[in-house]
């Protein structure tokens, strides 16, 4: 769109006509403009504030388009070697931390496997929070689940990332520096992600798959980064029962 075309969208005003919000499509000479009447009735007590509405909305609008078309022109900014190499190395510790959270947990959680196996509740039989793209990595999280499961053999997990959990860390790699701009982009970019469904905090790649056993028959259930759970859950697939499927 940008190679070819401008776009641009705005008010016009006149007395005969009253309020008229302009849309415009312009490539070489050629150019599409659709206008759409607001309001005719500039007598009207509630013109003013109709006219600051749409003055508010004419330049969100174009903000939001400009953000996404700036996001696909705006190059990131590469990180220079010491910033890398801190990453690294804060990766690396974010690791060997969530292993020996891991290793603390292990013995309880073993108990509460025997325990739920014994009453038919909640046996984690695997959980994998894996990282989805050219590079892909995962960790097994078998252990911190079990260990959170309840005493009335339920496992709820936050909307949260699920890296700042104990016993988890954050996969992938370094990321490179985004650019800089300005505030009312941040915002927009903000609220439009927002209004999609989207965590900004959360890696829109990352999953959890976890398989397993409750009340005598297996389910699987995968869910994203950033989206709650509470096992067992509806949502669910049936694999079949605990002697056909491990």
């Amino acid at each position: 769109l940008t190679s070819y075309c401008t776009w641009s969208m705005g008010l016009q005003h006149a007395t005969l006509e009253g309020l008229t919000w302009l849309l415009q499509v312009k490539r070489g000479n050629v150019s599409l403009r659709v206008p759409i009447t607001i309001a005719s009735n500039v007598t009207s007590d509630s013109y003013g504030y109709t006219l600051i509405y749409w003055s508010l909305m004419s330049w969100l609008l174009d903000e939001v388009i400009g953000e996404t078309i700036a996001d696909d022109e705006i190059p990131r900014q590469p990180l220079d070697r010491k910033e890398e190499q801190a990453g690294l190395m804060e990766l690396e510790k974010s690791r060997r931390d969530a292993e020996q959270q891991v290793a603390m947990m292990t013995q309880a959680a073993a108990m509460k496997c025997q325990r739920e196996a014994i009453r038919g509740g909640l046996v984690i039989l695997s959980a994998t929070y894996f990282l989805e793209g050219p590079l892909p990595t995962a960790m097994d999280a078998t252990v911190p689940l079990q260990f959170w499961v309840s005493a009335d053999s339920k496992l709820t997990l936050p909307s949260t990332p699920k890296s700042q959990m104990l016993g988890f860390y954050r996969l992938g790699g370094v990321s490179k520096k985004e650019p800089l701009v300005p505030w009312w982009r941040r915002m927009l970019k903000r609220a439009t992600s927002t209004a999609s469904g989207k965590a900004l905090a959360a890696d829109d790649s990352a999953r959890l798959r976890i398989r397993y056993q409750y009340s005598g028959d297996t389910f699987e259930i995968t869910v994203r980064d950033d989206e709650g759970l509470q096992l067992p859950s509806p949502r669910a697939m049936l694999l079949g029962s605990n002697n056909r499927v491990r």
